[in-house]
């Protein structure tokens, strides 16, 4: 099984004139165009209101880009743009697991979802038919029907590689190479180069500029993901290939060949391009029973099909974009009405749904309460010992008041401030 070297990406200054794809206008104006800065600010719009590390809430993006939206284009323009300090936190999986997500400020935010909307359906041309995450048009349901196909035609050995925290091992300058090659001018690259290379911060660290690592969370980091691997992609176009971002699946007609396709692949993946299979979730084995992306392949009667795999665990942490639990820096905002205690040493939340969620208190400063919830006389024995301050905001995001710890360093006479929150919080025994 021979690998090819592929060139996919050309030089946009020597293949062809990026002008012209973009109707005679370079590429910075179309980023900065008051359209395209309209329809990013309409999909960050449909995120629940949340406060950045500078203090500007979401809501009032809009306005705050209207009378500041020149000025960013003028340094931008002076090549003199930075980001904000990014701040990098571990969020639990349902397993329990960690992953890192980052939180940047809404401007530096909506600046990367301009510069997604121009970039992507550049990068999208050079992305394999093999590759579906994060691409439109393409779906799990295309490859369920793919996997269905080829089983039916005979190839019932199913390979599988799982790249291990795929996301936080891409070398950046691996990536910038790439994205050099799709823009024409000066203002474009030093813009792209500052979000890429944004300095970085776990909690109050000192910021580092990284060189591994795509920000999960980042509107550009799934179509940067893809076009990492856009060339080890391609390279098995001929054979029965699918990417969906770090699951990778191929189907052959014997074992021997898919044993064989897996071990050259894995070490291409750890070798040229720096990542890490994850063996444990590998594998080599007949289709019938094999699970691809929450579902499994069954065969009956000589036909085959495909079924939803039913959750092997209840979650013990859910997403905080379901829960409104959303943890920044060392603070965590709380805007939904629900129920706050503690359950085994743990800060649990339950919405009026009852759907629960559970999250780790070590290293927390502040909570953020921004709707109507109850609290137990534990939790706040708990926030005393813990020395955690909780703080209380009106329906407007007015700030009401506050519970403050006798330990806390800047403790003042006054422990609880009682505003107009009477009818927002509850506290029952």
């Amino acid at each position: 099984m021979k690998k090819t070297d592929l060139q996919i990406i050309p030089d946009c200054k020597s293949v062809f004139r990026l002008q012209a794809y973009m109707g005679g206008v370079n590429m910075i104006e179309r980023i900065l165009s008051p359209e395209n800065a309209d329809l990013a600010l309409t999909h960050m719009m449909e995120k629940k209101n949340t406060v950045d590390i500078t203090g500007l809430e979401l809501y009032k993006l809009p306005e705050y880009w209207a009378i500041n939206g020149d000025f960013y284009r003028d340094i931008i323009l002076k090549d003199c743009y930075r980001c904000e300090r990014i701040v990098l936190y571990h969020h639990p999986k349902p397993n329990g697991k960690l992953r890192t997500l980052a939180q940047m400020a809404h401007v530096d935010m909506l600046l990367n979802r301009m510069v997604f909307q121009i970039l992507q359906p550049l990068v999208t041309q050079f992305l394999s038919s093999s590759c579906y995450a994060f691409v439109p048009g393409r779906s799990i349901e295309q490859i369920m029907k793919k996997a269905v196909a080829w089983t039916e035609g005979g190839y019932v050995w199913c390979a599988h590689l799982d790249i291990r925290d795929f996301f936080d091992r891409i070398p950046l300058d691996a990536v910038w190479s790439m994205v050099k090659k799709l823009v024409d001018d000066s203002h474009t690259e030093a813009l792209l180069k500052a979000m890429l290379f944004a300095e970085r911060a776990y909690g109050d660290q000192k910021p580092v500029k990284p060189s591994f690592g795509l920000l999960q969370g980042n509107p550009t980091s799934p179509m940067l993901s893809n076009l990492y691997l856009a060339e080890f992609d391609r390279q098995w176009e001929e054979i029965r290939y699918l990417r969906f971002a770090d699951d990778i699946y191929a189907f052959f007609d014997n074992q021997e060949s898919a044993e064989q396709w897996q071990a050259v692949a894995s070490d291409e993946l750890n070798g040229k391009f720096a990542l890490e299979v994850n063996h444990e979730k590998g594998f080599v084995r007949h289709a019938d029973g094999a699970e691809m992306l929450g579902w499994r392949l069954r065969t009956f009667y000589g036909k085959w099909k495909t079924e939803p795999i039913s959750s092997r665990h209840a979650p013990v942490y859910s997403s905080w974009t379901n829960t409104a639990l959303s943890p920044v820096d060392r603070n965590i905002w709380l805007g939904q009405e629900g129920t706050l205690k503690i359950a085994d040493g743990m800060m649990q939340f339950e919405d009026n749904e009852k759907q629960r969620v559970r999250f780790p208190l070590q290293g927390l400063d502040t909570i953020h309460v921004m709707e109507r919830v109850h609290f137990s006389s534990a939790f706040f024995q708990y926030a005393e010992q813990a020395r955690i301050r909780v703080c209380f905001y009106d329906r407007y995001g007015s700030y009401a008041g506050d519970f403050i710890p006798a330990s806390y360093e800047a403790r003042t006479d006054l422990i609880l401030i009682q505003a107009d929150i009477c009818t927002s919080m509850e506290v029952y025994g």
